[in-house]
């Protein structure tokens, strides 16, 4: 099947999320839930003309006059915005998100620059009266819409040495997201503005996962059935995988979205044209798309039946199987990751070698994810607990083998890290042995000698690789001034400082047992908890984004000369036995 011919025929822009007219106010500037009626309080005092202008400004937006509504905000910012009280910031904050939006609908980036431009030098008076999350929001926005701009192609990843604005706009998610601290409306429409950045970076999983749990909380939300239609075709070329079920479902995202009366004009106009492209190569190839339903209650039967451990696996999106991060079935029955598949023929020496650092990262994943399982579940291992007594200091601390379980799950996924970064550079060959090699900084090394000297540059020849830009998008993350720095300073402090968990984020002290040379850190059982499965599923992305990674720089061409050697699974599955016959009793 020409499945490519679904994704470069014509191309189409997929709008990112919008508000719903239900509880979109003001119009322009996305605000969250708490700020709206501020916000209308404010305008009260506005001018009829100011008034009349965002009226008349909208409107041509809506009709896809950019460039008169452009020209019309421009004339009222030479004109001098107040922004020594209330009612002038207001005004500046829609003026800018008018502009974002033109520019981004438009297409025009003088537009998107010049609301950007008024958020980023008036932040500081904006956030007396904003909330960060939505201040953060909106600088997002106009920074995807930007990274929009200089790549079109929606199935294509910028290079590392183009990559700013793609993770600026990710940066300004997770900082909204966790400010805004809630489940709502509003976070979900962050949630899915982020994964379309996280998509955007090449990082698949993560944006299956996000619209995945989305969808989970609140079913009605279309934007996210939208975008993950987008994503399932995105993750087709991206892991050199195809299949009917992954098509169908992709097809049943964008019939949803086409039916949706919610759903904004522009957004229903792209799921009614990807809608039909897929419809029509299934029907070209024999595919039958009205077994939709059929299919997804039989994968829905097939899930139920496996493991409770599986089940549990599946749910928190820790799998490591290719078929898991669209469908439940029995194909997700087993973690069966490879570089090399039946699909997808690879070749050079170096194969057995990455698939043994590959085997290396699942066997340690599984560890974690299995120490987690039972550090999280009632129903665990007999623990022993009562083997083992600990001195009650009155200082807060739970302490037992099942927080350990937790602890060391949180530990190894770091090492697992660590270890991606020395699978990269052996497949690009741009480390010398002796190097100590972290996953967050290995990119750029502070000392420049050997091959690390030229690695940045070597990586960004490299970089038309999508997987490896995810790598990269990752590691941002977890760098000293990224968003998830807490995973390092974290599994810091569980080595070589000491880190305990509590129920109070500040326990009482009695005896002062948390005073000494070294500091003690406290963190609540139940974030620990929470930032250990973001940090699982965090590490289960960059083991698929290596293994997409090496999969499409040792691909092969089908030039018919090729000596085929299989790679089989160690561990295989187990034939069913046959039930043992009974004996005739008969006398």
């Amino acid at each position: 099947m020409d499945h490519d011919a679904i994704l470069d025929s014509e191309p189409v822009r997929t709008p990112d999320c919008g508000y719903h007219k239900s509880i979109r106010a003001p119009e322009y500037y996305k605000a969250d839930a708490r700020e709206q009626t501020k916000l209308k309080i404010m305008a009260i005092n506005r001018t009829p003309e100011d008034e009349q202008l965002l009226r008349t400004a909208t409107k041509l937006r809506n009709e896809c006059s950019y460039g008169q509504a452009q020209r019309l905000l421009k004339a009222r910012i030479t004109q001098g915005l107040t922004i020594d009280n209330p009612t002038g910031l207001t005004l500046l904050a829609e003026i800018a998100g008018l502009l974002i939006d033109i520019g981004s609908e438009g297409h025009n980036e003088q537009a998107i620059t010049d609301g950007l431009a008024l958020l980023e030098n008036n932040r500081q008076r904006l956030e007396g009266f904003l909330t960060a999350a939505s201040i953060d929001y909106n600088l997002g926005n106009a920074k995807s819409a930007l990274a929009d701009l200089r790549t079109p192609n929606l199935f294509e990843t910028p290079g590392l040495a183009d990559h700013d604005l793609l993770l600026a706009a990710k940066n300004h998610y997770w900082k909204a997201l966790k400010a805004h601290g809630r489940k709502d409306h509003f976070a979900h429409q962050l949630r899915t503005n982020l994964a379309n950045a996280l998509r955007k970076s090449g990082r698949i999983t993560e944006a299956l996962t996000a619209y995945d749990e989305i969808i989970n909380d609140d079913p009605a939300f279309i934007m996210a059935h939208f975008h993950r239609g987008l994503a399932l075709l995105v993750f087709e070329r991206l892991s050199r995988t195809r299949t009917p079920n992954l098509l169908r479902q992709a097809l049943a995202e964008y019939e949803l979205t086409a039916q949706a009366t919610d759903a904004r004009p522009a957004v229903r106009d792209v799921a009614i044209t990807m809608r039909d492209r897929i419809t029509k190569q299934l029907d070209d190839h024999g595919y039958n798309t009205k077994k939709i339903r059929t299919e997804t209650n039989i994968g829905k039967s097939e899930a139920a039946k496996h493991s409770p451990y599986r089940q549990f696996t599946l749910h928190h999106h820790l799998a490591l199987c290719e078929h898991s991060l669209y469908c439940h079935c029995n194909g997700a029955r087993r973690d069966d990751l490879m570089i090399a598949t039946s699909a997808n023929t690879v070749t050079g020496d170096r194969v057995p070698r990455l698939e043994l650092i590959l085997n290396r990262l699942k066997a340690e994943f599984g560890t974690a994810r299995l120490l987690y399982h039972q550090a999280t579940n009632d129903d665990s291992w007999d623990l022993h607990e009562h083997e083992i007594t600990f001195t009650e200091l009155f200082e807060g601390e739970h302490v037992s083998t099942r927080i350990e379980l937790l602890r060391t799950s949180f530990r190894l996924c770091l090492g697992i890290l660590d270890k991606i970064a020395l699978g990269i550079c052996e497949l690009y060959n741009v480390a010398d042995p002796s190097e100590k090699l972290y996953f967050e900084n290995f990119w750029q090394p502070p000392t420049r000698k050997g091959k690390a000297s030229t690695r940045w540059n070597s990586l960004c020849a490299k970089s038309t690789n999508p997987s490896l830009v995810a790598l990269y998008s990752q590691a941002t993350d977890v760098r000293s001034d990224g968003e998830w720095t807490l995973f390092k300073t974290w599994r810091n402090d569980l080595e070589h400082r000491f880190l305990i968990l509590t129920e109070e984020t500040t326990p009482p002290d009695i005896f002062k047992a948390r005073q000494g040379t070294f500091d003690t850190r406290c963190i609540t059982i139940k974030e620990f908890t929470q930032r250990t499965l973001h940090l699982l599923q965090f590490t289960r992305s960059a083991i698929f984004n290596f293994t997409y990674c090496a999969r499409n720089e040792t691909a092969s061409a089908d030039d018919g000369k090729r000596i085929t050697l299989t790679l089989q699974h160690k561990n295989r599955e187990a034939a069913p036995r046959n039930p043992r016959p009974h004996k005739n009793r008969e006398s």
